[in-house]
Order: structure tokens, then sequence, then C-alpha cells
């Protein structure tokens, strides 16, 4: 959301972020179908076009009250401190709608002046929050939020926030890894040099349990990530690494408890379930996007290792997620 004032900067990132991701998906899935990975509306409140903090007019998607978002990012914006008090006063109804739809979302993260937005919204009271020193006084207006300066994102029970410019990048991943997928952001993280702890998390149907460290095996499975669909030369790939076929799938074993190809089918399969969940495509399009060209093969390996059909899991997912 673009309040009026708005700062570029996180735009700018979500922008370059999602750029990022569609060339990961093509290089992934592009020889099956375009996929795109993250669409990004900009909205406003009124839907109307709003000036940023530089003078210039920016266009945008929609109103944020008609959105349905799986992510709400609210961008940081410029005012002068001493008008707060009564801009504030006169944002009501507008307020009323960004808590209202940030409500509804399954992700939300406030950058700068954009966490005062949220608090004011009736978004994570009690905090903590991440709050630039001159917009302490508005975060604490009327409040009892706990204000938290020792870490650059800080997470609130229903929205992320981080004091501005600096914390930037590091929020809009955040916001991926819930609102998309923690792989998604994890392998982002990467192509920009961000520090973000997401890889095997417990949530991250892509994590495995790591047994022993292991460097040589860290670097495989970064490579096999974010190449996963395509075909593995398992002596190429260990040749590349400075290691033989054999000594690899030792040290894989030893550290994740499985091969390189084993590995590489779990990534095909993880991926098979968020694509069967999050899309209507069907499941013969799935198989080949993953890396599958017999669909026959891909359905009976997918109930072997997941327990049911395809079409059974997405039908359960389904049931699950819109109960009647």
């Amino acid at each position: 959301m673009l309040p009026p004032g708005f700062r570029f900067s996180g735009l700018e990132i979500l922008r370059d972020l999602a750029a990022m991701a569609e060339a990961y998906a093509a290089d992934l899935y592009g020889e099956t179908e375009p996929v795109q990975t993250i669409s990004l509306q900009t909205l406003s409140l009124s839907g109307g076009s709003v000036v940023a903090a530089d003078g210039r007019r920016v266009r945008v998607d929609g109103v944020l009250a008609d959105a349905v978002l799986d992510g709400l990012y609210v961008a940081d914006f410029e005012i002068d401190p001493a008008i707060w008090p009564a801009w504030l006063d006169a944002q009501d109804e507008a307020l009323a709608v960004l808590g209202a739809v940030a409500r509804r979302t399954g992700a939300v993260a406030c950058a700068g002046a954009g966490v005062v937005l949220a608090l004011e919204a009736g978004l994570g009271r009690s905090g903590p929050v991440a709050a630039a020193p001159f917009l302490v006084e508005a975060i604490r207006r009327g409040r009892r939020t706990a204000i938290d300066p020792t870490r650059t994102v800080v997470e609130a029970t229903d929205f992320l926030s981080t004091a501005g410019l600096a914390g930037e990048p590091q929020l809009a991943l955040r916001l991926i890894e819930r609102a998309v997928t923690p792989h998604l952001a994890g392998v982002l993280a990467r192509r920009i040099g961000a520090a973000l702890p997401i890889e095997d998390t417990p949530d991250d149907a892509f994590a495995v349990t790591v047994l022993r460290p292991d460097d040589i095996v860290a670097r495989a499975r970064a490579l096999i990530r974010a190449g996963f669909s395509h075909p593995m030369n398992l002596e190429a790939f260990a040749l590349g690494l400075g290691v033989t076929p054999r000594t690899l799938a030792r040290r894989f074993q030893s550290s994740i408890g499985m091969s390189p190809k084993a590995y590489q089918q779990h990534l095909r399969l993880a991926s098979a379930q968020s694509m069967l969940v999050r899309t209507s495509r069907p499941v013969a399009r799935i198989a080949a996007m993953v890396g599958y060209a017999d669909t026959a093969f891909f359905c009976d390996l997918f109930k072997r290792r997941v327990g049911e059909t395809p079409k059974a899991f997405r039908d359960r997912a389904r049931r699950v997620s819109h109960p009647r």
C-alpha cells in the first residue's frame, strides 16, 4: 500500500525481488510454461494516483479495500512529526479499511511511518515493533507498545516491521517468506546476499533435518535447490564440487540422511505439493514443471512418498483451507 508521500525504496525493492523471482521460476519451469511467482499490486486507500515523497505522481493498480491479498506491504512515507496527531485523527475511515484488509491478509509488513499506520489500525498493539527515533512519540500515542531497537526486522503478533531504509530488503524477504514460500525467500536472499535464517525451518516444505553440518553438502544443496527441475548428472555435479560421486553420496547420507538424487526428489515433490495447493494447474503440467515428463510415474511416486494421490492431496488441502 502506498500512503501519500510514500518513499520509493520499499516499492523498488519489491519490484526487484519480484523480477528476480520471475527469472528464477523461468529457469526452473520456463521450458514447460511461464510461471508467475509474485503478483505485485500497487494500491492506495482511494484507488487514485499517489504523490510520492519526491513529488512524482504514481498510478496504482487498485483500491486497498477491494484487494484480496496473500501479503500486504505498507510503505514508509514522509510526514512532519509535528502534525502527526492532527493528521492521524483525520484518518479514521482510512485506518479502518487498512485494519480490515490487514486482518484478512496472511502476512503484513510495515516500514518506517507505515508502522504507525498499522498500530493506529489496531494491529500489534502490544508490540514489539521497530521504530525510527523521530517516530517513537507517534508509536506510543496512548499505547504501551514495546519497541525493539536491537533487531533489523521485528516480529509482532500480526505484522512485521522495520525502522527504515536499511531494513527494507530484509523486511521484503520476510514478507515473501510468509506470503509465498520460505524456499523462494531463501533463493532471493542468497541472490542479493542478504541474511535470512530460513533454511530448514520447520514450516518450510523444502526443509530437511540436518544431522551433521557439512560445508560441501550445504553448497551442493544450494545448487540443487536452484535447479531441481533439471536433470542431474551426478558425476559432473560431484566433479564441480571437487569430490567423487561416491564421496558426495557418503557425505550427503551422513549430513541429511539421503542421497543427492533423493534430495532432488524431495524438492520436486515439495514444489509439486505447493503448486497443487496454490494453483489450479493440471497434475500432468505440474509433473512436467517439476521435472517428470511421465505423469503416471510422477503420480505413483507421489502416492508412495506422500501417502495419497496428487488429486486426493489437492482436494484435502482445499477442504482444510476452505471448510464448509
